[in-house]
């Protein structure tokens, strides 16, 4: 008798331990998606360079600004418009295309 008290005990604690693992998997996954990034093309108006590669540095420069680093602007840059206008695309959280979006 006391074991049927003892077995029943360890099945609520395994249920509690597996519920609540499941719970805070549940919430890490939350807290990834409002971290993920998404293609945002940034358009920064007319070309004001004639050479391309100015452009394409200073939309490097922009995202470092934001970023923290040039590096991980360099990772983050997936495409840079410089011939028709200034501009480009960038993998990005929302939180810093806002922050884009305020300079």
């Amino acid at each position: 008798m006391a074991q049927a008290g003892v077995h029943r005990g360890g099945c609520c604690r395994l249920l509690f331990l597996l519920v609540t693992a499941l719970l805070l998997r549940r919430s890490c996954v939350v807290g990834q998606q409002s971290q993920s990034k998404k293609i945002y093309i940034v358009y920064l108006g007319e070309r004001r360079h004639d050479d391309a590669d100015v452009v394409t540095g200073s939309h490097h420069d922009m995202l470092a600004s934001v970023l923290g680093s040039k590096e991980v602007a360099l990772e983050s840059i997936v495409y840079s418009y410089r011939h028709s206008f200034s501009g480009f695309a960038a993998r990005l959280t929302e939180a810093q295309a806002s922050t884009i979006r305020g300079k």
